[in-house]
């Protein structure tokens, strides 16, 4: 009878809620989790505590799984998450252990590989691309025959002949740079040997029970292994964008920011954690946490990248983590550069806070940005509008550099869609772009102008309002402009009021007050509005007066 497959178990798991089907899973994979469990914390306890925690992560994410995924390829990988986690606080002191370890190994005669791999084993396939890694997994710790090891990887038996002796070959080049020199032949044959051990033969039931419960009867310790090695499955989980910024940081500033691609450790200032730190960094918090957090991010610096790019690459977190990726690149500008090609590739994916990202950086984002002011996407242009404009108006982008943003501001006053949200929202967009730029007055107030008359035709008084103020700030050269902003100000005071009104009402005062001298004939209508009962609306007018008169 044919035996089902991991895709298949996992399936039954995730659509019939199988516990048969889960405890196969478990039976099968036991010793691969627990061996590599053992090899990084060379405990056995904790080891079993890391396999159980294992376990209960693929239960809860079961359903998240690629079909093409290669399970055992995964959970070498998290019990790597895991391990890490439980040994982050003992990291330094391990490091400075396993060196002397290898160290005096290195000093003994023709010393068995196995004691000399063992401590970097894990480590080193986790540095493999994942295709190498299933193919290291499936081959040597699970002693497959080429052609099943082909079958999974979806390659004939001489490719995945190839596919094996590459990944054996960039093993023994990571091996080599840590000390250990050994023939990729050795190498296979030793973790063919050694690499998997069997688990405790009461491991098995134990976990089944506690991963089908999800962990909800795991030990406190366990559930803190969980946790954090959930964090930093949130953090990698885009791992291609992830892994880019490691590759990213070392080619473009000549220094090794991430010694480990998959597994960076999470950067600290002041005994303070990045994390920590972006909780304060948030618009909310008061001026002085944010510009103590916004310091202690740049004393981070590229080393935060990694982080704040996952934190924004992951559809999962809450708005608050995407609302403090953003200000924290606000707050490291130019030192985000090596971020910017794994954040234009997250642009559509999370367009209400990458554009904001990609502005804080500065002027060495200005041609993602000024790409994405075309781009069809509509919250993608429209942010990165409204963005830009405020990266000019805070001088992180000069308004000379962002030149080629003005034409296309000018084209979108005119944007046409038969959504009324977009083509309104588009156009705001602009007009408060262009305000921020500030270029080319001939050019800029009639157009301004020509969609300030149209949207108030269309009863769009927000779009309109927006257009005045753009219009107000170019003080005597906006003269042209204010017969027709005293016009659509005085409807608005002669229509019923609402809240939206006097939004409106009070933006058109303060356009008419920028405009200055030359605005004289705005005095009755603001006169008329420094009456109202709205108190904001009384006291612009009123300052308005006294900048015309």
């Amino acid at each position: 009878m044919h035996a089902p497959d991991d895709a298949e178990l996992l399936s039954r798991y995730v659509t019939q809620r199988s516990e048969e089907a889960f405890a196969t899973l478990v039976e099968r994979h036991l010793s691969l989790v627990y061996s590599s469990a053992l090899r990084q914390v060379r405990d056995p306890h904790l080891a079993q505590e890391i396999t159980q925690a294992v376990f209960i992560i693929l239960a809860r994410k079961a359903g998240s799984l690629r079909r093409e995924s290669v399970l055992a390829g995964w959970l070498c990988r998290t019990a790597r998450f895991v391990a890490c986690n439980a040994l982050k606080a003992e990291h330094r002191r391990q490091h400075h252990e396993q060196e002397a370890y290898m160290e005096s190994l290195l000093q003994e005669p023709e010393p068995d590989a196995w004691p000399q791999i063992a401590p970097l084993l894990d480590e080193a396939v986790a540095q493999l691309a994942e295709a190498d890694r299933n193919a290291v997994v499936l081959r040597f710790y699970e002693q497959r025959p080429l052609e099943e090891v082909g079958r999974v990887l979806g390659l004939n038996a001489d490719a995945a002949q190839k596919r094996v002796s590459r990944a054996l070959e960039k093993l023994r080049k990571l091996f080599t740079k840590r000390g250990v020199d050994s023939t990729a032949a050795t190498i296979a044959e030793t973790i063919s040997t050694h690499s998997v051990q069997a688990a405790p033969v009461a491991l098995a039931k134990f976990v089944t029970a506690v991963a089908i419960a999800k962990g909800a009867t795991a030990s406190g310790s366990t559930l803190t292994l969980i946790k954090g090695a959930l964090k930093i499955m949130a953090w990698t989980k885009a791992k291609t964008i992830v892994v880019g910024i490691g590759v990213l940081l070392v080619t473009g500033t000549g220094t090794v920011i991430v010694k480990n691609n998959y597994f960076p450790i999470e950067p600290s200032y002041q005994g303070r954690k990045l994390s920590e730190w972006l909780v304060d960094i948030d618009y909310g918090q008061p001026q002085g946490k944010r510009t103590k957090a916004g310091n202690a991010i740049r004393q981070m610096g590229v080393k935060t990248l990694p982080f704040l790019v996952a934190d924004l690459a992951d559809k999962q977190t809450k708005d608050n983590r995407y609302s403090e990726a953003t200000w924290a690149f606000d707050a490291l500008g130019p030192i985000g550069k090596p971020a910017i090609p794994a954040l234009t590739k997250l642009l559509k994916q999370n367009p209400g806070y990458v554009p904001g990202a990609l502005a804080g950086i500065g002027r060495d984002a200005l041609p993602e940005l000024l790409d994405a002011l075309t781009n069809q996407d509509f919250f993608v242009r429209d942010n990165t509008a409204a963005y830009l404009a405020n990266a000019i108006s805070s001088d992180k982008i000069s308004a000379e550099d962002a030149r080629p943003a003005f034409s296309i501001a000018i084209q979108n006053l005119q944007y046409e869609n038969i959504n009324q949200l977009f083509q309104w929202n588009t156009r705001s967009r602009a007009a408060g772009l262009i305000e921020a730029l500030h270029l080319e007055p001939a050019k800029s107030v009639p157009a301004l102008l020509n969609c300030l008359q149209k949207s108030m035709d269309e009863t769009n008084y927000s779009v309109a309002a927006q257009c005045a103020l753009a219009l107000g700030h170019f003080g005597s050269d906006a003269q042209p402009a204010i017969p027709s902003m005293i016009k659509s100000m005085e409807k608005l005071l002669d229509e019923p009021t609402d809240m939206t009104h006097l939004a409106c009402e009070t933006q058109f005062a303060m356009a008419l007050g920028y405009c200055g001298r030359k605005a004289q004939a705005a005095i009755p209508v603001l006169i008329k509005a420094s009456n109202s009962t709205n108190a904001s609306l009384s006291l612009i007018a009123t300052q308005s007066l006294k900048q015309i008169q």
